[in-house]
């Protein structure tokens, strides 16, 4: 067992109503992590870094000995009186693979074999991923310039859609009618926002989307 090397670390979310978006989860769904494909190592680290408009909270298990398969990050998050994956807040999930035998992560200071990845949650029910008849709509590009398109936006040629946009703070910075799958966004500033669907009044998709106008 030699020292561990970025490819011994390896992990993918889970939910507990998988949707086809590994890194949109929904308000008060459960979710994990699968770490059954790591390898190499017998020391793990995981702590959990919060970013958003409300909170900045973070939470972290220390070094444990052994090995990790499937591991419920709800439940260690809300151990804690009071706390939950919040809408509109990511989360980073970092996790460190060593060994015992090599320690280089833990003897040697900056050489932990790191794999930080984020989610983001939305309100619930919204799912960030509904798609019109079926079909899943998708930003893109995201992060975007000064345009987004949106992939499998077919709208109904007797319904209203409306596109809201919104900062962290949930304060509207951008509304316009919605009747084609082009949009200019080259008056928003660099940042994240949420982007919001409504037909005849009603939310029909969420996403995240960040602006990097350069």
């Amino acid at each position: 067992m030699g020292n561990t090397v970025p490819s011994d670390n390896s992990y993918s979310f889970f939910e507990s109503a998988p949707s086809g978006s590994p890194f949109s989860m929904d308000e008060d769904e459960e979710v994990g992590i699968d770490a059954t494909a790591s390898k190499n190592y017998d020391l793990w680290w995981l702590a959990i870094f919060e970013s958003g408009p409300t909170y900045n909270r973070y939470k972290s298990n220390g070094w444990t000995n052994g090995t990790v398969g499937q591991f419920p990050l709800s439940p260690f998050w809300e151990e804690l009186p009071g706390w939950k994956f919040e809408p509109y807040h990511s989360y980073t999930v970092q996790f460190v693979v060593e060994n015992r035998v090599c320690r280089n992560g833990i003897e040697v200071p900056g050489t932990w074999n790191v794999n930080n990845q984020t989610f983001f949650i939305c309100p619930a029910g919204t799912g960030c991923r509904f798609g019109v008849e079926g079909r899943e709509i998708t930003l893109s590009p995201n992060p975007a310039g000064s345009f987004i398109r949106l992939q499998n936006f077919e709208p109904d040629l007797d319904r209203d859609y409306e596109m809201v946009i919104v900062d962290l703070t949930g304060k509207i910075v951008k509304s316009l009618p919605l009747t084609m799958d082009y949009v200019d966004i080259s008056d928003l500033q660099n940042g994240m926002f949420v982007v919001n669907i409504l037909r005849e009044e009603h939310k029909m998709f969420t996403s995240k989307l960040i602006v990097n106008n350069r």
